[in-house]
């Protein structure tokens, strides 16, 4: 019997862009400690308009791969 793969969540291309917003996630992650403890107002504005993005870009990466995978077994299924 074959090991089975284990799934993945995103698929090509919204692989790649899911690890880039990752890295994102660490620097606002970063923004928000120094903010915490250093209250300027630029910087919480920074931080919170990235966090907003960062969010943004989560859900609508969702959205596409979800769109993306509806769409490839649907092209499997008819097959």
């Amino acid at each position: 019997m074959k090991p089975t793969k284990p799934s993945k969540v995103y698929i090509k291309p919204y692989d790649k862009w899911n690890r880039r917003l990752d890295s994102l996630g660490g620097i606002i992650f970063v923004l928000l400690i120094i903010t915490l403890f250093y209250h300027p107002l630029w910087l919480t504005v920074l931080t919170s308009i990235s966090f907003f993005v960062s969010v943004l870009a989560d859900l609508g990466l969702f959205v596409l791969n979800t769109r993306k995978k509806r769409k490839l077994s649907k092209m499997n299924h008819d097959k």
